[in-house]
């Protein structure tokens, strides 16, 4: 279950995830959230995010994605974690809002 919530304030937009899952077989479920700033140009946007459980912080991701249609975007970003050996992963893709 997941919940998201999002205020815009001018040029910044705002976004707070919180959920709780239950992986597999487990019997004890562990809440989630994540918390995000994105920064929205004409025809580009650029945010960050962190990631965690009730735990611990998990990961990171900072990123951008180009308009390049109404509602149809290309996304690019990197992302890692918050323990010693952190790995940079790379990401890309397509999207469409409607």
């Amino acid at each position: 279950m997941n919940a998201i919530f999002t205020k815009p304030l001018g040029l910044i937009e705002f976004d707070v995830n919180l959920g709780y899952s239950i992986p597999g077989n487990a019997s004890k479920g562990m809440a989630f959230y994540a918390l995000a700033l994105i920064a929205g140009f004409d025809k580009f946007d650029a945010g960050g995010e962190i990631l965690g459980n009730e735990n611990e912080l998990e990961t990171w991701l900072f990123g951008g994605r180009y308009k390049l249609t109404d509602g149809f975007n290309l996304d690019i970003g990197i992302s890692g974690n918050f323990e010693g050996e952190n790995k940079i992963t790379g990401t890309i893709g397509l999207h469409y809002e409607f």
